[in-house]
C-alpha cells in the first residue's frame, strides 16, 4: 500500500498538543480520523528530535527554482531559433547564477523543449518559387504548340 500525503505543521502540532493534554492514542485518532500509527509515528519523532516539522530531505537542492523556469521559459519562447550556448550567456547575465550545459538542457526538456533545432526552413525561396513559375508556365506554352 503506498503511502498518502504527508501530514501538515499545524496537524501535527495539533497531535503533540492533544497528547500532552493526557489524551490517549486512540482517542486523538477517533478525533482528528487519522490511523493510530500515523498518531503514534509523529508523537515519537516529536519526542526524539524536539520539533514536528519535516527535517530537511537528503539531495542537492534545485539550481532552478520555479521563477528561475518562468524566466527561462519566456527566454527560449521569445526565440526559437537561438542556439542553448547563447540562451546560457542570456541566463547567465539575467540571473547571475552559474550551470553547466546539461543542467539548461534537462531544464528546457522539463518545459517542453524537446531539442534545440531551428524551424525548418521553407524549401523554395520567394525569389527562387517566382523564376521557377515563371519557367514551367514558358516550358507548357512551347510544348503546347
Amino acid at each position: 500500500m503506498g503511502r498518502s500525503a504527508e501530514l501538515k505543521d499545524e496537524l501535527r502540532g495539533q497531535i503533540v498538543g492533544l497528547r500532552q493534554a493526557g489524551l490517549t492514542l486512540k482517542s486523538i485518532s477517533l478525533r482528528l480520523s487519522l490511523p493510530i500509527t500515523t498518531i503514534h509515528n509523529t508523537i515519537k519523532r516529536y519526542e526524539r528530535f524536539g520539533s514536528c516539522s519535516t527535517l530537511p530531505r537528503c539531495g542537492r537542492p534545485p539550481i532552478f527554482k520555479e521563477r528561475d523556469l518562468r524566466h527561462l521559459q519566456r527566454a527560449a519562447s521569445v526565440n526559437r531559433k537561438v542556439c542553448a550556448g547563447t540562451l546560457a550567456g542570456q541566463i547567465i547575465q539575467c540571473m547571475g547564477k552559474e550551470f553547466c550545459m546539461k543542467t539548461l538542457y534537462n531544464a528546457l526538456h522539463s518545459l517542453g523543449f524537446k531539442s534545440c533545432v531551428a524551424t525548418r526552413k521553407p524549401y523554395l525561396s520567394t525569389t527562387h518559387l517566382t523564376t521557377r513559375l515563371r519557367y514551367a508556365n514558358t516550358g507548357l506554352r512551347s510544348g503546347a504548340e
